[in-house]
């Protein structure tokens, strides 16, 4: 029994002992905590009290603002300059289009001619005789069996169609050359090939005119003739 009260008696101290350690442990850190929390803040209300002694905003807002702004404007300028790179990519590609049209164009004006003088050279009658519609290039209907001076009728590249202005004889019977529908400026101007110096300055498309010219004869005139759609036949009436 006397045992059994000192062993109780030894752990009541031990436990009243640890528990003074604990108490003075936590309270020590506590006031630390306090301290600081307390330097904190003053430094703080410090920062954000003006020359005149009032409370202004924390100079931190003042500072994200700015840099909001800055961000704002960043922003704007990125999308002008990306804008202003769109434009002028879209400028070159529509020039390089265009440009390469006018190859197209220059290559199927040069085939109209080509067939146009081979149909005059290898037909039979009057010498020169020229075609009525361009249906005749792609099958000679003076010829028995078929005879092509043209593989096919090409599209005009600068009005995507399948139409062409006919330059017609004075008496309207043959055809004599072809141009273009299109009103637009051309971008070239010179260095054209010898058959087609007369584009040197040429106002529009439709004043490229492929005409078909009788080796060691002078230019013929260049009338401003009527559109023809290329499958109708010719008329009197078409200029």
């Amino acid at each position: 029994m006397e045992m059994l009260s000192r062993l109780l008696k030894n752990s009541f101290f031990s436990n009243l002992r640890c528990d003074a350690g604990m108490h003075r442990h936590f309270s020590n850190t506590q006031v630390f905590e306090k301290w600081s929390a307390s330097r904190t803040c003053a430094a703080t209300r410090r920062a954000e009290k003006g020359q005149d002694g009032l409370f202004q905003q924390p100079v931190r807002d003042n500072c994200g603002r700015r840099q909001r702004g800055f961000t704002y404007i960043a922003v704007l300028l990125l999308i002008a300059l990306h804008g202003a790179v769109i434009a002028a990519a879209g400028t070159v590609w529509h020039i390089a289009q265009k440009r390469e049209k006018e190859r197209e164009l220059l290559f199927a004006g040069d085939q109209f001619r080509r067939a146009i003088r081979s149909y005059a050279a290898s037909g039979p009658g009057v010498a020169g005789q020229l075609p009525r519609s361009l249906d005749d290039l792609m099958r000679d209907p003076r010829l028995p069996g078929t005879k092509r001076h043209l593989r096919k009728i090409f599209v005009d590249p600068m009005t995507g169609k399948m139409e062409w202005g006919l330059v017609r004889t004075p008496d309207g019977s043959g055809i004599a050359g072809v141009y273009s529908l299109s009103e637009e400026t051309p971008l070239k101007s010179a260095n054209f090939a010898p058959d087609d110096k007369d584009f040197e300055g040429a106002a529009t498309y439709a004043d490229w005119k492929f005409l078909y010219r009788p080796i060691g004869a002078a230019p013929p005139p260049r009338p401003r003739a009527a559109a023809v759609p290329a499958n109708r036949e010719p008329t009197h009436g078409d200029a």
